[in-house]
């Protein structure tokens, strides 16, 4: 009997720490990224380049300001995209597909999936 205790200590102890870490590991990447996304939608430098991306959007019934998420999601990773994706105004159907092209562009093949796109 003292040996299951044991057992289930160490899978406790060792669960909560790793479930910490990689609660820490996921702030660290969508607490910067939302707060970036919500400056420059509130600075208006999306709005500035709307007449750009506003045709190519449209293809794929997007509003312009759904590139940002997209953009951040191919170079930071899926997190990334979520991140910057739930602090903009889309509608349900934008998120959705903002969603798969970010599972598109993760699944690759490859892709190193242990760094971002940039290093």
């Amino acid at each position: 009997m003292n040996h299951i205790q044991n057992k289930l200590t160490y899978g406790l102890k060792t669960g909560t720490q790793k479930g910490l870490h990689g609660f820490v590991w996921m702030l660290k990447i969508i607490v910067p990224i939302s707060f970036l996304t919500v400056l420059l939608e509130y600075s208006g430098w999306v709005n500035k380049i709307n007449f750009i991306l506003e045709p190519c959007m449209n293809l794929l019934s997007l509003s312009p300001i759904a590139v940002l998420p997209l953009i951040v999601g191919m170079l930071t990773g899926i997190y990334g995209g979520i991140a910057a994706m739930v602090v903009l105004p889309l509608t349900t159907n934008e998120m959705t597909l903002i969603a798969i092209f970010l599972l598109f562009t993760q699944s690759y093949p490859g892709r190193n999936y242990s760094e971002p796109v940039w290093t």
